[in-house]
């Protein structure tokens, strides 16, 4: 059977406090099962990713646990995606809990960065996110001039660019850590959105792991 990625509160709680039924050892969970109706975000899907990365970085946009598990799950039934974004099920199980994968926040803006830079048409703003991964100029000015610059360009592609920007400029001033590590995973989000080709997700996540 598949094999995805759920996150959880430390007790084992998704949305609205569900109880995932949990390991015992070497022994699964119980199976959850749903009916597989309505849209995606709805409770008719069990919602996961399909790779721990994806859910480490995709934590802060979607359910924003604060400390969450991770845990490997089977799944069954009826699918129902959202490209690489997140992907629902109608039948699932626990089977075993893994370490969570550490990404720090220059990581996390990366990530956003090459998400949006992948639809991103105002050359302004890649040069300046070249410059950014480069290394050649984080300061906090340069990521806010980009930002004014994004938002005055008619051929700039929605607020991909501009929250990729704005956590760059925390980032750059290494203040609001965790909020820019939020708005870099929101540009990743807009950019999915604002796209009809889906992205390759976990490349890009991968690539950003390389950032420093």
């Amino acid at each position: 059977m598949p094999i995805r990625y759920k996150l959880t509160d430390q007790a084992g709680r998704t949305y609205l406090g569900f109880q995932w039924p949990l390991p015992d050892g070497e022994t699964p969970g119980a199976w959850v099962e749903t009916s597989g109706e309505g849209p995606l975000c709805g409770p008719g899907w069990l919602h996961f990713y399909d790779d721990p990365l994806l859910a480490a970085l995709h934590n802060s946009i979607h359910a924003n646990i604060p400390n969450p598990r991770l845990w490997k799950v089977e799944v069954a039934g009826e699918e129902l995606r959202d490209g690489q974004m997140k992907n629902g099920w109608t039948r699932a199980r626990l089977i075993c809990e893994l370490p969570l994968p550490k990404v720090t926040t220059t990581q996390r803006v990366a990530y956003g960065i090459l998400c949006a830079r992948e639809i991103a048409k105002d050359s302004k703003w890649l040069a300046w996110a070249e410059a950014w991964l480069s290394g050649t100029n984080r300061i906090r000015a340069a990521a806010e001039e980009a930002w004014r610059a994004s938002w005055a360009s008619a051929t700039t592609s929605w607020t991909e660019t501009a929250e990729a920007e704005r956590a760059a400029a925390a980032a750059s001033s290494q203040e609001d850590a965790a909020d820019a590590a939020r708005l870099a995973a929101s540009a990743s989000w807009a950019a999915q959105e604002a796209s009809m080709a889906d992205l390759d997700l976990l490349t890009l996540a991968k690539k950003a792991l390389e950032y420093s």
